[in-house]
């Protein structure tokens, strides 16, 4: 029989393995733990005590004399640990019989005879006749818990993560020191001299030596302080669940674990995607999401300097995708990090190289190298707001001194701009060399507003911002001027900007709608997130894809998506190398590396060719050549490529695909050159 509970709340069991759950009167108050040693027999922890059943859980009994926890060896003889003192029963709790005094923490027995407790004065205590007598064993070093290994091997351990281990049934013992750093959580005997430990953290530490040595299995995801369960189903397979939802399973006693999830319940405070099905979305304590087939499943990582730790949270707030594989994250403390391989991996470009009294609200690069971060200085005096890097976040310079409470940067070639929670902004055209003040226009009410998010359009000249109280301006000469909007509320906040064109933007709101403009904002409309929109479903962040899609992201972890594209099977990517190509008037050849992937757990056969367009155009160059590709499979190869001398003079784009050929291009990539006249 399998038992669920849940403080205040309720107690289910099942007969089937899960199947079904059946509800069942728990004791009366918040239970902690659950557990029977057969269909009628079993015990639950609470803030009530100790209570036990013996007919199902249709009924309790609290256990007396403040007894806050028994240690049964079977459903007749057992072990009470009390503050008056040790107590004995042989009728499954029915009766005690005190026969230690003094204030006992916990006591368990190894065999029908062998029994071993800690008292909360500090000593281990064993027994040889079923708990009748103790004996003194020597000092427990202000561990508080037991755990029997086997017949010989048991642990003694603290929540601080000190071990003490004993290999001849408590005779003696040795002490281990700090085994499990942030300390001990929850725990579980795997088999004979093999147990994991939970820590604090979400880490998971294992023995398989009765505790002499403990090694980390899982570098956990959680923030502390942490409650996490763990158990096991027999020897090999066994679950670890704990904060915001996180779940992970062993199927080899713990030596290696992997993740269940599809994202967690922590707060997202943004997303931003690579293409159409490759994305990433930042949140609360440096979580980090990866998905690579449009939302359907989120990978979930977590990035951190020093983790969550006294007086910092290092919540991730901004990401900034600046190519198909480069993306930037950064948010409180200080912390930034980038990667190079769409997500898979990241290097920490931030604090300490940052202050760690700088909470960054927005991160934009230009390039890989050159980047810049803006946000709130929490030290005395403020100023130290805006930071700008030439070399990928080696290292960092303040431009200016500011002390405005920035939210949002962004660039288009040369122009550039940085808002403030106010209306208040900064705009370049020099690449950030210098900066023009600029002032927002009031609300529809009649006030200052407070930004939230301002961004602009590919064209560097058509800029939006929004904000509270519904607020939404914009901006058609790179933001000299700007025209309050009419959104249709001054009610719901605007907390994000995604921009498909400069017509066509959507805005995410941290009432639980979306709104989208295809007229350049002359109409705005809210559309619910989902059938349960509600103006309490808050969402930080919204994003669009490059061949559609919108995504938008915020509460409890919750991702929603509309209009994804389906999954192209197979993607092709073509690399010039030695770029620019230029080729002579008299003709020459250039090479590209072709890359073909198969997206898809299913072997793939596709067309591949190339193609030309310019001021002559020809397909096929190459191919078509049918190609089959394995579940999973990149095929890479360097292609040559003879421009002959008679071609005409001028720009042309030479273009990858793959598909059906004459019938269907699935897709395709291209690079430019040129041929030069004579």
């Amino acid at each position: 029989m399998g038992n669920g509970t849940t403080p205040n709340c309720c107690h289910e069991r099942t007969l089937d393995g899960g199947a079904t759950w059946l509800a069942f009167n728990g004791p009366i108050g918040s239970t902690f733990d659950v557990r029977f040693l057969t269909t009628d027999f079993g015990y639950a922890v609470g803030n009530y005590g100790f209570a036990i059943s013996r007919n199902g859980g249709v009924s309790w009994s609290i256990a007396p004399n403040s007894i806050h926890f028994v240690g049964f060896r079977n459903t007749s003889l057992g072990l009470g640990s009390s503050v008056n003192g040790l107590y004995r029963t042989t009728d499954g709790g029915l009766t005690f019989t005190r026969v230690l005094t003094g204030s006992m923490l916990t006591a368990r027995f190894i065999d029908d005879t062998l029994a071993l407790a800690l008292t909360t004065a500090g000593r281990i205590l064993r027994s040889t006749d079923a708990g009748l007598t103790w004996a003194d064993r020597g000092a427990s070093l202000g561990t508080t818990s037991l755990l029997i290994l086997s017949g010989t091997q048991a642990i003694a351990f603290g929540n601080d993560g000190h071990v003490l281990n004993t290999a001849d049934a408590g005779l003696t013992w040795m002490d281990r020191g700090i085994a499990v750093a942030d300390g001990v959580v929850n725990w579980a005997v795997v088999s004979d001299g093999i147990a994991v430990f939970v820590s604090g953290g979400g880490d998971v530490w294992r023995t398989d030596d009765g505790g002499v040595t403990w090694i980390k299995t899982l570098a956990g995801l959680g923030d502390l302080p942490g409650s996490w369960g763990i158990s096991f189903f027999n020897e090999q397979q066994g679950w670890v669940a704990g904060v915001h939802g996180l779940v992970f399973e062993t199927t080899d006693s713990g030596v290696t674990w992997h993740s269940l999830n599809s994202g967690t319940g922590a707060q997202m405070n943004d997303i931003e995607m690579f293409d159409s099905q490759r994305g990433l979305a930042v949140g609360i304590n440096g979580y980090l999401f990866r998905t690579e087939n449009g939302g359907a499943r989120w990978n979930v990582d977590r990035l951190k300097v020093t983790g969550v730790v006294a007086f910092r949270n290092e919540n991730l707030n901004a990401i900034d995708v600046v190519d198909d594989q480069f993306a930037v994250t950064a948010g409180d403390d200080g912390v930034a990090y980038k990667t190079a391989d769409g997500g898979l991996t990241w290097t920490s470009i931030g604090f300490p190289a940052l202050p760690e009294e700088f909470n960054i609200a927005d991160t934009h690069f230009r390039t890989r190298d050159e980047g810049w971060v803006v946000g709130q200085d929490l030290d005395l005096g403020h100023f130290r707001t805006v930071y700008h890097t030439l070399d990928g976040g080696q290292t960092w310079t303040r431009p200016f001194d500011d002390t405005g409470s920035f939210v949002a940067v962004t660039f288009v070639g040369e122009r550039g701009w940085i808002a403030t929670l106010g209306s208040r902004f900064l705009r370049s055209t020099d690449g950030g060399n210098t900066w023009t003040e600029g002032v927002l226009p009031n609300n529809a009410l009649g006030f200052a507003p407070t930004t939230l998010d301002m961004q602009f359009a590919p064209d560097g000249l058509t800029g939006y911002a929004v904000g509270w109280d519904g607020y939404a301006v914009k901006s058609t000469n790179g933001g000299v001027t700007w025209t309050l909007q009419n959104t249709g509320t001054t009610e719901r906040i605007l907390s994000d900007l995604a921009i498909v064109s400069a017509a066509e933007v959507w805005a995410s709101t941290f009432n639980g709608y979306a709104y989208h403009t295809t007229n350049g904002g002359t109409t705005w409309i809210a559309d619910p997130v989902n059938t349960r929109a509600n103006d309490f479903a808050s969402f930080g962040g919204i994003a669009v894809g490059s061949s559609g899609g919108v995504w938008t992201a915020g509460f409890s972890g919750f991702v929603y998506a509309m209009g994804v594209p389906a999954a192209v099977p197979v993607t092709v990517s073509v690399e010039p190398i030695d770029p620019p190509i230029i080729i002579p008037p008299g003709g020459g050849r250039f090479r590209a590396t072709i890359t073909l992937t198969n997206t898809t757990a299913v072997s793939q056969t596709i067309d591949f060719w190339t193609a030309l367009s310019g001021p002559v155009n020809r397909e096929p160059l190459f191919g078509p050549r049918s190609i089959t590709l394995t579940p999973g499979q990149a095929l890479t190869r360097t292609l040559t490529q003879r421009i002959p001398g008679n071609t005409p003079a001028g720009s042309y784009t030479y273009t990858a695909n793959v598909g059906t050929f004459s019938t269907d291009v699935s897709d395709s990539d291209s690079f430019p050159f040129e041929k030069s006249a004579p």
